[in-house]
């Protein structure tokens, strides 16, 4: 009996979160290595300094996450957010792998079904690509603001 067996993730929706969930926290679009390039924007003197002045003005640890560190994050945060978010979205061989019915397949995997053996439905395989870009460029437009500041922040040496 494999280890696939006893996890509900063959023809399953999870099936589809089990790559990035292995190769993250569980959470797909949170990447702990990821998320630690990105705390590596942060120029050290400048932590070090908001550290201390929060601490003498008495706050925790977990107030110095969430009121000041994560807001310096949050460019940082939204391009991986976005870029973890495409490679999910265009995730081929695991659903590949996973997924068996129809109904429950990716936007890569029915995009086969446009491809024949002797024929290819171009205007088919075109308007369903259409299709299935906006909800990424929806994604980038919602972010584009984080992540724009994002790259200015990465640029500005100082």
């Amino acid at each position: 009996m494999t280890q696939t067996a006893n996890a509900p993730v063959i023809d399953n929706y999870i099936g589809g979160a089990w790559k990035p969930a292995a190769g993250g926290s569980g959470i797909p679009s949170v990447n702990p290595a990821r998320f630690r390039e990105v705390v590596g924007y942060v120029p050290d003197s400048t932590a070090a300094e908001l550290d201390e002045a929060a601490r003498i003005d008495g706050a925790s640890r977990s107030r110095l996450f969430w009121s000041i560190l994560l807001p310096l994050l949050t460019p940082a945060v939204a391009t991986i957010g976005i870029y973890d978010f495409i490679h999910i979205w265009n995730e081929f061989v695991f659903g590949l792998v996973l997924l068996t019915t129809p109904e429950r397949m990716t936007l890569p995997l029915g995009l086969r079904a446009f491809y024949g053996e002797f024929m290819v439905n171009v205007p088919g395989i075109m308007a369903a690509l259409t299709l299935g870009t906006l909800p990424l460029l929806i994604a980038y437009f919602a972010a584009q603001e984080k992540v724009v500041a994002g790259l200015a922040a990465g640029a500005v040496k100082g």
